[in-house]
């Protein structure tokens, strides 16, 4: 079945003129903002694709760490070679890193050739602090991303009455979502559209908040079947869920996930383990204390970070099998067991797809009892 890449060879020459603009540009132009363009796209002004490309190029931007889809920067290199995307601009680029405020944050805006403004929101980068972020969705209620996303919104929401779109993948979805319902109705309404892909949900049931039920029209919220991220804090019932042959973290790429002309293909719903994934996710949630969540969270990343990893990619066999054994030492509920061991053995899986671990099926079974 295509994929991403085989659409931009079937739609690459044709305009948006020609052929609107549709959910599967959408995630391209999201993952626009995935690599580090401090010093390369300008915190106040715009640059064309083509300089923000060579401007990788030259800051030798070869990798995006080990959970990143590999298809990513593949992808960018091509759109200053393909008429479809020749014209995007890129500009008002912000990053935050913030290990104080424990915050991973960075957005860029997307000038299409209509002028609709694309805001791209940065998902989950391969930092643990990201990870961790991530984590204290389920304890904090609102992480400062989420107020970085809404001020970055109001800012360029206020720099022209052009319409826009906002989008992200991962994290960046819920950030979409969350600048969306959050912003003025001013703001709201030069919003044509929201994109959530694949993003986690939120501490609270947001269903019946006047700003999502205001946003919620335009919403766009497109989950894996095989996800172990879109079903995290789930919160979209009205979601639609994408077929993809592969499972674990791979599945949450949407560069895997199956197209069919303009759009994703559809699933008719979420795989058993995707099931068994957010069961065990809800369970978590409604086991623990926020400040039990945030505790849990404080010790796994304590021991992954211990020997001076900052990174998934930076992580050992060793760090792993430790931030199990203890998680588990620490919360006894075999729920709260159960989704440590689940989130983790997709990390395991994913560094054994791509080539940093050599992990025989017979270990993977073996977390489940703590002896990987």
């Amino acid at each position: 079945m295509a994929n991403i890449t085989d659409y931009i060879d079937w739609r690459g020459d044709l305009s948006f003129a020609v052929s609107p603009f549709n959910e599967v540009d959408s995630y391209i132009i999201s993952k626009l903002g995935s690599p580090d363009f401090t010093d390369i796209v300008p915190g106040n002004g715009f640059i064309s694709v083509r300089e923000a490309v060579e401007g990788m190029e030259k800051k030798e931007i070869n990798t995006l760490g080990v959970l990143s889809s590999q298809y990513v920067l593949e992808t960018i290199r091509r759109l200053p070679e393909t008429p479809r995307y020749e014209d995007l601009r890129l500009g008002d680029y912000v990053s935050i890193y913030d290990e104080e405020k424990g915050e991973q944050f960075s957005a860029l805006t997307v000038i299409l050739p209509d002028n609709t403004r694309y805001i791209a929101f940065r998902g989950t980068d391969d930092t643990l602090l990201a990870w961790k972020e991530d984590f204290m969705l389920g304890a904090t209620g609102i992480i400062p991303a989420q107020w970085d996303a809404a001020k970055y919104l109001r800012a360029e929401a206020s720099k022209s009455d052009d319409p826009i779109i906002i989008g992200g993948h991962s994290k960046g979805g819920n950030l979409a979502v969350f600048a969306a319902m959050t912003a003025s109705a001013r703001t709201k309404s030069k919003i044509s559209s929201v994109y959530n892909f694949d993003g986690p949900g939120f501490f609270k049931d947001v269903s019946q908040n006047r700003g999502f039920l205001a946003i919620r029209p335009k919403l766009h919220t497109i989950v894996s079947k095989n996800t172990t991220v879109g079903v995290i804090l789930y919160f979209d019932k009205e979601c639609e869920i994408a077929d993809t042959d592969v499972s674990g973290i791979s599945a949450h790429d949407g560069f895997r996930w199956k197209v069919k002309g303009t759009s994703f293909v559809r699933a008719e719903g979420f795989s058993a383990a995707t099931k068994a994934f957010r069961d065990a996710a809800f369970e978590v949630s409604r086991t623990l204390t926020p400040e039990e969540i945030a505790e849990t969270a404080d010790s796994l990343f304590s021991i992954l970070s211990s020997e001076g990893a900052e990174t998934v990619t930076d992580l050992t066999e060793s760090k792993l099998r430790e931030a199990v054994m203890v998680t588990n030492e620490l919360r006894k509920d075999p729920s709260v067991s159960r989704f440590f061991e689940l989130l983790i053995e997709q990390w395991i899986r994913n560094m054994a797809e791509s080539g940093r671990m050599k992990i025989p099926k017979v270990r993977l079974r073996a977390i489940r009892k703590h002896r990987i």
